[in-house]
């Protein structure tokens, strides 16, 4: 008996998927033919789906993922008049509604079981289904939750030099979230924030690093991002959505 055929699986997972999303939940497909991309937009948040798998061929089976993103609009209206100069060195695909500032992207930090494996030879479209619209439901709730500015300032600025909030940017993009997060939420680390991202950011330019135009814009928006945000107080409402 032939073996039943990859790529036939592949695009039927895929055509599941789309179909799943797209009749199930309000996301809207937005991208068919590089990657799979989904959104649904709100008043104070839009949230975007991403779709990929890969075959593993030796161990018949295929492997795919549905990634979500949040966007908060309170947040991300203070980046938006410098997505523009981000762009150039951003590593993801930017054309893609401004994804260099969504909020949140889920990934393995939040011990989402977000992969479903497919065994090719015992492939059962109504089971698959099933995975793909709990997944989906499931992505949504972990959104639900950290949609909080007091949860993302815990996750963002537990750590002066880190953050746990995963937005889909730059590495130094972390730090104008944990530069707003903070201060929408009332934190007294954020002054502390702001000085310890410019001195970084200084010392790259001190050292004549490969970074060091790169850390000469990041400077003037951070700069700019600072006199921006000294007037806004903290939110009475730590919910965002």
């Amino acid at each position: 008996m032939a073996k039943i055929s990859f790529k036939k699986v592949t695009k039927e997972i895929e055509n599941l998927v789309i179909e799943s999303i797209t009749t199930n939940t309000n996301f809207a497909n937005i991208d068919v033919t590089i990657d799979k991309v989904f959104k649904k937009k709100e008043a104070l948040y839009s949230d975007i789906l991403f779709y990929d798998c890969s075959e593993y061929i030796n161990e018949r089976k295929i492997v795919f993922n549905i990634t979500a993103a949040r966007k908060f609009k309170i947040i991300e209206d203070y980046l938006e008049l410098y997505v523009s100069l981000l762009i150039p060195f951003n590593i993801h695909n930017a054309k893609i509604d401004s994804i260099i500032n969504y909020t949140i992207s889920l990934d393995d930090e939040f011990t989402r079981a977000n992969k479903t494996v497919v065994e090719v030879d015992n492939y059962n479209n109504n089971i698959l289904k099933k995975s793909v619209l709990s997944n989906i439901e499931l992505a949504i709730k972990e959104l639900d939750a950290l949609s909080d500015i007091r949860v993302l300032d815990k996750l963002a600025n537990e750590k002066l030099n880190d953050s746990a909030v995963n937005p889909r940017n730059i590495g130094s993009g972390i730090y104008y979230h944990k530069m707003i997060i903070a201060k929408l939420a009332g934190n007294k680390m954020y002054e502390e924030i702001y000085k310890y991202f410019i001195d970084v950011l200084e010392k790259d330019i001190a050292k004549q690093t490969k970074y060091s135009e790169e850390s000469k814009v990041h400077i003037k928006i951070t700069n700019q991002l600072y006199e921006d945000l000294k007037s806004v107080k903290p939110l009475e409402n730590p919910g965002l959505i």
